[in-house]
């Protein structure tokens, strides 16, 4: 992988040849509803179809695949655009719903100030914390899915 969190490449040899790597490769991301562009024998692009989900399919986090044969190596690049925007979605999105919660326990909740002032930071800090763990979990999730379908395709 790349020094950039967001890209991934890797470059494997071949054990079988490179025509069927490819179609390999083309199968299973036509299986994962992306959008495969003609390419040769020698490789292909796909444009993902994006992430709405944790429980999609894994290689959905990334957003275009570029698959090459350069003599006997097999190598993958990906942009994982779409996984970057689902941990940014799985960051904001709880603590967005505890600021909107905060400030209906605040203005029409009697006492709410206390809820506030006293659960809302811990609460902030933990939802933050789930948002990042997951986000990890899912960028761990993508980048091991590209790497057995690689794996997979090369054999």
């Amino acid at each position: 992988m790349s020094s950039s969190a967001w890209r991934y490449e890797r470059t494997m040899p071949l054990l079988v040849p490179g025509t069927m790597a490819i179609a390999r490769l083309r199968e299973a991301f036509d299986a994962a509803e992306f959008a495969v562009e003609a390419g040769d024998e020698s490789g292909f692009e796909a444009i993902g179809p994006g992430m709405n989900s944790s429980a999609q399919h894994p290689l959905r986090g990334a957003s275009s695949i570029r698959a090459v044969i350069a003599d006997t190596q097999l190598t993958l690049y990906a942009e994982l655009g779409a996984l970057r925007r689902m941990q940014y979605f799985m960051f904001v999105l709880p603590c967005l719903l505890l600021v909107i919660a905060s400030a209906f326990f605040l203005y029409w909740v009697p006492h709410g100030e206390l809820f506030v002032r006293n659960t809302a930071p811990s609460l902030l800090l933990s939802l933050m914390l789930f948002g990042l763990v997951a986000g990890l979990w899912l960028h761990r999730r993508t980048v091991r899915a590209l790497d057995l379908l690689l794996d997979w395709a090369r054999q």
